[in-house]
Parts: structure tokens; sequence; C-alpha cells
């Protein structure tokens, strides 16, 4: 059993307990080139033991990324010999589709450039989600479109048009190529947008299209503190319907070595601090937890985060814990 499995495995069962109980549970999983060493006999140990600690739904964030495929023409890709192990059947796979390498930095570009752009997306994802449906031995689970919402670049009502039309075409597109199947979208804040109008926003995106929205919390990337992310939580469970949204509980820190970040694994009491501010804002447990490969893809993320977490002169991202307050389950 390799290294890399070894350390999927101990986030697994920590972040198992961090998400508690719930019908349905996720794991995010984002592939990379570097993956395709993994062997089949590791995948089908992974699933087994997800499936063990309760998780139903493992979601892939993309089936391509720029030029790199993911489910290509045969069946040696990354994901479609994830699929093909003999894993748990219980598992049920969600599929995220097309990103592009420079989607945020679209993002900057004008209403028209960027309308243009997301239309050719959709035609990416459109036939990425149409190999996956020929070529599946496995049942699609739902669709996931891996292009994140946050509070900065949708501020305006002519980018809240052009948002809601980019997603409500691509789900009209999906509904026909699998009329059943769940579509999701995440979304994240950062303090851009206030609560209730970022809450509002989505709420309308949501009752336009029928996704399930993924909410991140932020808390390992840093982006904001304990309390700014609770009163974004609240916003959301006091205005989006309970069952068309569930949390992402984030599982990693990020650490800086010189100029390089690394994603870490989280140590197992600041995972209870995190649950515990989802619970005070929202009285329910994320469903969702991100992501298993950043949080120990390799030996040197290992050593490197090792090395951050000891070193005096590394600088962590993630100063929240400071400035918790004492929060109620």
């Amino acid at each position: 059993m390799n290294k890399w499995y070894l350390s999927i495995l101990l986030w697994v069962h920590l972040s198992s307990h961090a998400a508690g109980p719930a019908a349905e549970k996720f794991i995010f999983y984002q592939p990379w080139l570097s993956h395709q060493q993994v062997s089949a006999a590791t995948w089908n140990e992974m699933g087994q033991d997800l499936r063990a600690q309760g998780y139903t739904h493992v979601i892939f964030q993309w089936s391509q990324y720029g030029q790199n495929q993911f489910w290509g023409a045969d069946k040696s890709s990354l994901l479609q010999r994830v699929v093909q192990t003999p894993g748990p059947k219980a598992i049920q796979y969600i599929f995220g589709l097309y990103l592009g390498e420079d989607y945020y930095a679209k993002l900057g570009q004008s209403d028209q450039a960027l309308s243009q752009y997301l239309a050719q997306s959709r035609q990416f994802a459109l036939q990425n989600a149409r190999k996956i449906m020929q070529q599946s031995p496995r049942a699609v689970a739902g669709w996931y479109l891996p292009e994140e919402i946050d509070d900065l670049n949708w501020r305006t009502p002519a980018r809240q048009k052009l948002l809601q039309a980019h997603f409500l075409a691509l789900s009209k597109e999906l509904k026909a190529i699998a009329p059943n199947t769940q579509i999701y979208a995440s979304a994240f804040f950062g303090g851009h947008t206030p609560p209730a109008d970022f809450a509002k926003q989505m709420n309308t995106l949501l009752r336009t299209t029928g996704m399930i929205l993924l909410v991140q919390d932020g808390l390992g990337t840093g982006r904001m503190n304990a309390q700014q992310t609770q009163r974004y939580l609240q916003r959301f469970t006091a205005q989006l319907p309970n069952q068309q949204w569930h949390g992402i509980l984030e599982t990693f820190d990020i650490h800086r070595v010189g100029k390089e970040d690394f994603f870490c694994l989280t140590q197992a009491k600041d995972l209870e601090i995190r649950k515990k501010v989802w619970i005070a804002a929202t009285r329910r447990p994320p469903q969702a937890v991100f992501s298993a490969n950043q949080l120990a893809p390799s030996q040197l993320n290992q050593l490197a985060c090792a090395k951050a977490r000891n070193s005096a002169n590394s600088r962590q991202h993630l100063p929240i814990y400071k400035q918790i307050i004492p929060l109620q389950p």
C-alpha cells in the first residue's frame, strides 16, 4: 500500500468524523495527469474505504481541464480507469465537465467577451457529457459544473443575467442528454457582496436552473475569518431551500514555503473547530469535503507540509483560530 494512499486514508478517517452523519456524503477529487500512475488496485481500495466511512458520492471536479482530457477516446484515460475498477457499487459518481485553465482570468473581460467565452465552454462541457454517457460502465449520478461562482465578478445586474443564462442553457442541454440526472454547481464568498445579497443572488440562480449548490466555507483558503464566514452561512440557511444546497468543508490549510504554496492536511483539532463553525451557523454539518488529492498528493508535498508547520519562517494563510470565539454546537 503506497504512501499516497495511506495519506488519503488518514484524511478520509478524519473528514468523515468532521462531516457528521448524513443521508448523502460527498467527497471531491481533482484529477491531475500525475495520477495516471496510481494503480487500479489502489483506486479499488480507496473506494472500499470511502464507502466504509459512509461516503455515498465521489465528485470528479472536471473531466477536462484546459487541454488535459481525463475522459478520452480510449479506456486508458484516468477517470475511465477509475470507474472501471470493481469498487463498491454503492459509491456513486458525479462527473465534473469542462473547465478552462484561463476561466478565472477571463472573468476580467468585458461582458460581451465573457459571454462568448462561456458559450464556447458550454460546447466543450456538452462534448464531455455525451462521451461519458455513451462510454461509462457506471451510472452517471450527476453532473458538476466546475466554473465556481464567486461574490466578486458577478455583482452587476448584467453579470448576474449572464451567469443565469449560462447555467440555464447548460442545464437544459444536460437534461436533454440525461433527463433525470442532477446538476451541481459551487460558490464561494470573499466579502465582496453583503451576505444577504449574495444569498439572494444564489437563490435566484437555483430557482432559475434547478441546480443544487455546493457552498465552500473558505476556512482552508483563509479568505475570511470564522465570524465573517458564519454570517454568510447564516444567510444561506435563511434564504436558500434546505434541499437545494449543501456545505463543503475545506479540510486543508495552505502553507507557503519560499514562493510555493502547499495544500496540507488540516489537523484533527482544527477540523473540529471548522465543524463547529458550520453547525453554529446552519444547525447541520456540511455534507461534502474538499478534497482528497490536494491533501497529500505526493511525498514531496508531505515533506513540504511538515517543513511548513515546523519552520518559523513559513507563512500560514489561515490565522482564523486566533479569532474564533466559543461556538455552540
